[in-house]
């Protein structure tokens, strides 16, 4: 028997009990349509504040005044040195676990680019090493 916590929330096809809100939905829809609705405005928001990020930078005169070291070895570590860490965490989870697949390639391809998001997150970009200078 099938759990009745899913029709709280969507509706759910071949299930006997059928709770409705007064407008035809679920009672619980608010909360994913909720959640949809701010999903959907995140990368709008994330626009506009890099937007006024970069509106309000100010690049310093002469330009050798810039961590330029700092720069390029932050560059060089996201672009370079965190994809092949990802795809020798990848090839270690193919090899030593059993979470992915041999010959699942199509998730090989796409867990392989997310799993050094989590070593990119604490990395800081030259924009925040530029302004922690002045």
């Amino acid at each position: 028997m099938r759990s009745a916590f899913p029709q709280l929330f969507t509706p759910v096809d071949n299930y006997g009990w059928h709770p409705t809100a007064p407008d035809g939905d679920p009672p619980l829809a608010i909360l994913l349509d909720t959640a949809s609705f701010i999903g959907n405005a995140s990368v709008p928001l994330g626009l506009l504040v890099l937007g006024s990020t970069l509106g309000r930078m100010r690049i310093p005169r002469p330009i050798s005044k810039l961590p330029l070291y700092s720069i390029f070895a932050l560059a060089l570590c996201k672009v370079v040195l965190l994809p092949v860490i990802g795809y020798v965490f990848v090839q270690g989870l193919v090899s030593h676990t059993s979470l992915v697949d041999k010959d699942n390639h199509v998730l090989q391809f796409v867990v392989r680019p997310l799993s050094p998001l989590h070593l990119q997150a604490p990395v800081p970009t030259a924009h925040t090493v530029s302004r922690r200078r002045r």
